[in-house]
């Protein structure tokens, strides 16, 4: 990451560190990324494995404190189980994108739901 270029902010425009499928990564390596790009606004979490999210709970939330909104937008993916899609759910800071989209800016966040899907 040492070599992270950071664009200069335009008007209007929002910024989201946007992952998904966090397996083995270290946290700690999101941390260093929202340090590095001042102004997040969200951070958006695109599914699989909600369940180290829940286990590393106090270090998701710090992450989450720097962002603007103080908001984690998330999808449940294929490998995650219903409880912790609902235990997720449940945490102040989390919105579940299956459940209600989130409009900021005007720009939506929502899932596009195809027949015979979820």
């Amino acid at each position: 990451m040492n070599n992270l270029l950071v664009a200069p902010r335009r008007r209007g425009c929002i910024r989201i560190p946007a992952l998904s499928d966090w397996r083995v990564q270290d946290y700690e390596d999101l941390h260093e990324l929202t340090d590095r790009i001042p102004g997040c606004d969200v951070v958006l979490y695109g599914g699989d494995d909600l369940d180290r999210g829940l286990a590393a709970r106090d270090v998701v939330q710090q992450i989450v404190e720097k962002t603007t909104l103080k908001r984690l937008l998330f999808v449940a993916g294929n490998d995650d189980l219903p409880e912790d899609k609902q235990s997720l759910a449940d945490v102040a800071y989390a919105h579940d994108l299956h459940e209600e989209p989130f409009v900021y800016k005007g720009f939506a966040f929502r899932i596009l739901r195809r027949p015979g899907y979820y």
